[in-house]
């Protein structure tokens, strides 16, 4: 396992996403869990008319803009626009992510929590499906650790798994995050590895079937670029922590 600054992911929100595989290359399918206090979802953009538009997303913002004003709720909140125990704040990033995908023939959303969405993608596309998955639902323990435990059926055999705010950090803690606590038992029971970690205050987490073509494809790739990184024993992950310096620099430690 390498932690590494360089890596970054491309969409947050909490939500589970999963990306087509050789077997399905026009299809798409986005999972969302959207029950308080657990969901909400940042869509990218759609490109129409050779320009990046962005439908809902001044709505959206428009939100985030008075939440960022009210005292009363806490920065995480601000961060979604609104109160996490009210629902109108979920059903806002809801109806922005399906405006800004409106007339998108690839890409299906699903409102669902993750279980019921992975009933619902499994008897549409069946296991092996996907190429990528990415977990980012629920980040309490039993959440994440059931979460791994279904998705692993839907990756292919050469696919990778995603994971977002595997750390401790002052900011995990405060949100009580068991995200790396859930991958380390996760990969006590099933065939996977860490490939990459980034050495940032949400950590993202690479992982993937050991011994698989995509995992030695992205050691390459790894060391075929000009990212610096740290390589340790993927035992080690479970002790990974965030240090943040006094001039507000973070780093993956192990000690």
């Amino acid at each position: 396992m390498r932690p590494r600054a360089a890596l970054r992911h491309c969409r947050r929100g909490l939500c589970g996403g999963w990306t087509p595989s050789r077997h399905d290359r026009t299809r798409r399918a986005q999972g969302r869990q959207c029950p308080p206090p657990d969901g909400g979802v940042e869509a990218p953009s759609q490109r129409a008319g050779g320009r990046l538009e962005r439908r809902g997303a001044r709505h959206l913002f428009a939100f985030r803009q008075a939440a960022a004003l009210d005292p009363a709720l806490t920065a995480f909140e601000r961060y979604f626009g609104g109160s996490l125990s009210d629902q109108a704040t979920f059903d806002r990033t809801y109806e922005t992510a399906c405006q800004r995908f409106d007339g998108r023939s690839d890409v299906e959303i699903i409102r669902a929590d993750t279980i019921s969405g992975f009933a619902q993608v499994r008897d549409r596309h069946g296991d092996g499906a996907f190429d990528f998955i990415y977990v980012d639902a629920n980040h309490q323990y039993e959440y994440v650790l059931r979460d791994l435990l279904y998705y692993q059926h839907l990756l292919s055999a050469d696919g990778v798994m995603m994971l977002n705010d595997c750390c401790h950090s002052q900011k995990g803690m405060n949100q009580n995050l068991g995200v790396l606590e859930a991958v380390g038992n996760f990969m006590k029971r099933a065939d996977f590895t860490p490939i990459a970690l980034t050495s940032t205050d949400m950590s993202d987490l690479i992982i993937a079937r050991e011994g698989s073509a995509v995992a030695k494809a992205l050691d390459a790739a790894i060391d075929a670029s000009d990212i610096g990184f740290v390589e340790v024993m993927p035992q080690m992950l479970p002790a990974a922590h965030i240090r943040v310096s006094p001039a507000g620099k973070t780093r993956v430690s192990f000690a």
